[in-house]
């Protein structure tokens, strides 16, 4: 089994870059679903029929970010790794250019979008979100929102509670599933329950899943956001 890499973000010692770093945003994070490409979605036979509601979380989610004052601080994360064989896109930057084919953005509110290429599943969507936004702007977020599907809500803050995030999240449910409501649920509880069981997600079918979704074996947020920085989740964090 390869080694797992290790982070430390401790509650009781800020990195100089935090204590001195910029005022706390608003941020805002749309997990993604599949990857929008100019000749259709690459999405699970499941997905099929739910495009409109992505395009839902995407206009929902910029416009919570054009409501929020720029003087106040706001960013806006699209989160998902290259999760399919057929492309090297990412699921963020092509919810980026559905946004941009739907002529949802101006440039003033692209300037505050940022791109999460790395995460795998939920709770990297929402890991990975906070260390992207805190390296990029030296500063961990003075609250956060989720933009995503209603019921994979208590999902996002039994997240929250593992990475032990002291900030207020807010969840913005946005879409209703039009078939097969009972599976999907049914579905959801039992990723849940796979959750409750090994919070990190590394191992059994949740390890499982993150493989799969790493087609082009280019997860590497060690890379990305260095040993260097710490956060405050009060425990280790497992990539």
């Amino acid at each position: 089994e390869r080694e797992r890499e290790v982070l430390h973000w401790e509650t009781s010692a800020f990195s100089p870059c935090f204590s001195q770093g910029g005022s706390p945003m608003s941020l805002i994070i749309v997990p993604c679903h599949g990857i929008y490409l100019k000749e259709g979605w690459l999405l699970a036979p499941f997905q099929v029929g739910e495009e409109p509601v992505f395009l839902q979380h995407v206009s929902t989610a910029l416009q919570l970010l054009q409501h929020t004052p720029t003087s106040a601080g706001r960013a806006l994360v699209f989160s998902g790794g290259p999760t399919r064989s057929e492309t090297t896109v990412s699921e963020a930057a092509s919810y980026l250019q559905l946004a941009r084919d739907h002529r949802l953005l101006t440039a003033e509110l692209e300037q505050d979008i940022h791109l999460e290429q790395f995460a795998r599943d939920s709770l990297e969507n929402i890991a990975y979100s906070v260390l992207l936004y805190a390296q990029k702007h030296q500063a961990l977020p003075r609250d956060i929102t989720v933009v995503g599907w209603g019921f994979k809500e208590e999902r996002f803050r039994f997240h929250a509670a593992t990475l032990q995030l002291s900030v207020p999240l807010t969840y913005v449910g946005v879409g209703q599933v039009q078939h097969g409501e009972a599976a999907a649920l049914a579905a959801e509880a039992q990723t849940l329950a796979l959750f409750r069981a090994t919070p990190w997600g590394d191992q059994g079918l949740l390890a499982d899943k993150r493989r799969r979704r790493n087609p082009h074996q280019t997860h590497d947020p060690a890379h990305a956001y260095p040993r260097s920085t710490r956060f405050p989740f009060a425990r280790s964090w497992l990539l």
